[in-house]
């Protein structure tokens, strides 16, 4: 099979100059770089940056090096070019596109319910490529079984020698032998080497396991160093504005007026991907990033060591730019909980700057450990410093672990400094198959009252006023002024069987008691709250219906609207299944059912990560 590659950019004839500011960024990193590292790229006069093709270029003649910025992708590349100079390499830099033939022979691995399988392939982090691998229905083979190899060929234009082809198999399990670029054959990347089910085999691809396989002998003398974003920040060559402001509650910093919907990277095996992101201005440049807690793999198997999620930043540089991984910049402890279910943005320790507490919710499945389910994790905190590196903490107090499924940042007790209600879902933990109430959980909503320092005291002065329960399985919980008077209220879901109710605890002068509470109407099928906004006197919450039937239970998804002023109330939206919209690539390759967390734009309301390709309309009253 020969495929010519899609290219979504028209070959350029003429160079278009560059942007003063762009420009003037890279001279000041190619500057930066070398006095960092003038054993790499060192000049004997003072040199500037040319033009060539889509890229600009800094040559450094005693080192016989380039440092390049290709305006089309937006990455940085160092280029040795002593080979080229002395004749014994081609020039791997091109003004003008050059075609790159990228070979490989594939196989898929056929059950009885398979019909086709969709393979993607990216390089150099671009999708190149999608065709489809049919089943031979001819009879002659028993299910399961290995098919066919299918040889490919794909024609890649290109200004630079590609360095790293990519293979998804989004259909099930493939197999790939001899991939060459340029018949310059290819070596196995590292992430290869993780496990699909007990197998370990570096040329198995699937929908959650992708392989990529790297052209050794370019990168000797080429190298992608990374997007521009990150390095124009890492040098301080990167262009700031006022940093912007950090908002009294959690509520309002994750709808801040600065925020706005958007797809989030993909997550890189062994972990999985985050469950929360939000943004807000970490780097303090005027512009806003993204922070993700990717899940820990002990969350989902229960024979792994790794049993730390992943704390990660992001930034990019507008709405069509691809995310660049920052937490080197902003982080020198990535450690984050099992499984971060929420994050709140605040300023916890008084110095304007955003900060981060987790909302962690531990394993999520019985029987994980054999010992503890429904918590073995604490919250987590990122405090920020003056050197702009963020401090990683993890929230201690009498109870250790914690199902934190929901919670809110506000001032509850009007010292000036920010505090966190999070609910505890559950008392009980599930030890030797039986449940056993566990001193290790306090098993309902509780405060913890800040410092202005970033320290927390627990406190339980609300926690017997979430329902008639002595343990109430309080799920989600989010505080915001519901009746526009100027007080916080709070809102709440209980999520027990045999009582599924949503309510709100109206704020009469700091007492929330059973007289302030509202009971919200509720879908006698989609009962579970994930997340809920306000617009107007509007109230939109996101329910799932729990269908145990499904080995993907949470089997539906709908958005309902309730009028707070007359409760009136509907379903502007629902789906029961799996979508087929291509968003499983965040979901560890699993095609999902639902989607977690609300966002009005513009008019419309639907999902905050835009893959979803859902987007409501609705007027306001």
């Amino acid at each position: 099979m020969r495929i010519r590659a899609r290219v979504l950019w028209v070959p350029l004839l003429i160079l278009l100059a560059p942007t003063q500011l762009l420009a003037s960024e890279f001279d000041c990193l190619a500057d930066w770089a070398e006095g960092l590292a003038p054993s790499l790229l060192s000049s004997t006069a003072v040199s500037s940056s040319i033009a060539y093709g889509p890229y600009l270029l800094r040559y450094y003649d005693k080192s016989k090096s380039v440092l390049a910025m290709n305006e089309e992708t937006k990455n940085i590349l160092f280029y040795d070019v002593s080979g080229y100079l002395s004749g014994t390499s081609d020039l791997a830099l091109h003004q003008q596109p050059t075609d790159y033939e990228i070979t490989f022979g594939i196989r898929s691995w056929w059950d009885s319910l398979d019909l086709e399988n969709e393979i993607k392939v990216y390089i150099d982090g671009d999708l190149a490529n999608t065709f489809l691998i049919s089943k031979d229905e001819s009879g002659n083979n028993a299910s399961p079984y290995w098919g066919e190899y299918e040889n490919i060929t794909i024609t890649y234009p290109a200004t630079s020698t590609p360095l790293e082809v990519k293979i998804i198999s989004d259909g099930g399990l493939s197999e790939l032998r001899d991939p060459k670029i340029a018949n310059v054959e290819l070596e196995p990347g590292s992430e290869n080497y993780q496990s699909i089910g007990t197998t370990i085999n570096p040329y198995w691809s699937s929908s959650s396991a992708s392989i990529s396989f790297i052209n050794t002998e370019a990168k000797r003398a080429l190298n992608n160093l990374g997007q521009r974003e990150y390095w124009f920040a890492a040098s301080d060559c990167i262009t700031k504005g006022d940093p912007i402001s950090v908002l009294a509650t959690s509520y309002e910093n994750t709808h801040h007026p600065e925020a706005f919907s958007f797809e989030p990277p993909l997550t890189n095996r062994p972990y999985y991907p985050s469950h929360t992101y939000v943004l807000a201005d970490f780097q303090q440049i005027g512009k806003m990033s993204l922070l993700v807690s990717e899940l820990a793999p002990y969350a989902f198997q229960s024979d792994s060591l790794l049993k730390d999620g992943k704390i990660k930043f992001y930034s990019r540089e507008d709405e069509l730019s691809e995310w660049a991984d920052v937490t080197a910049l902003l982080l020198t402890d990535d450690t984050g909980c099992i499984l971060a279910r929420k994050t709140l943005i605040g300023d916890f320790n008084n110095d304007s700057k955003p900060d981060a507490f987790f909302l962690c919710t531990g394993t999520d499945y019985y029987g994980v450990t054999g010992e503890i389910d429904y918590g073995e994790s604490g919250n987590r905190i990122l405090l920020s410093t003056e050197s702009g590196i963020y401090e990683n903490r993890a929230i201690t107090t009498d109870y250790p672990y914690t199902y934190s499924h929901g919670g809110a940042a506000f001032d509850f007790n009007h010292d000036g400094n920010l505090d966190v209600l999070a609910t505890d879902k559950g008392l009980s933990e599930f030890i030797n198959g039986r449940w056993i109430i566990s001193d290790k959980r306090f098993g309902k909503p509780y405060l913890l009252l800040g410092d202005g320092q970033g320290n927390f005291v627990f406190d339980d002065s609300l926690s017997d006023k979430f329902g008639p329960s002595d343990f109430p399985d309080i799920f989600s919980l989010e505080v915001l002024d519901a009746n526009n008077d100027g007080k916080l209220d709070i809102w709440t879901n209980e999520s027990a069987s045999d009582r599924e109710t949503s309510y709100i605890l109206y704020n009469n002068d700091g007492d929330f008691e059973d007289t302030t509470r509202s009971y919200l109407p509720i879908d006698l099928k989609y009962t579970n709250a994930m997340d809920t906004l306000l617009v107007g006197s509007d109230l939109f919450t996101i329910y799932i219906n729990v269908d145990y039937s499904h080995e993907e239970y949470y089997w539906g998804v709908a958005i309902q609207k309730v009028n707070l002023d007359t409760l009136e109330n509907e379903l502007i939206y629902s789906h029961d299944g799996l979508y087929d919209n291509g968003c499983g690539k965040h979901s560890a390759g699993v095609k999902t059912s639902w989607f977690p967390w609300l966002y009005y734009e513009n008019g419309m309301i639907g999902p905050r990560n835009t893959c979803e390709g859902i987007a409501i309309p609705i007027s306001q009253n």
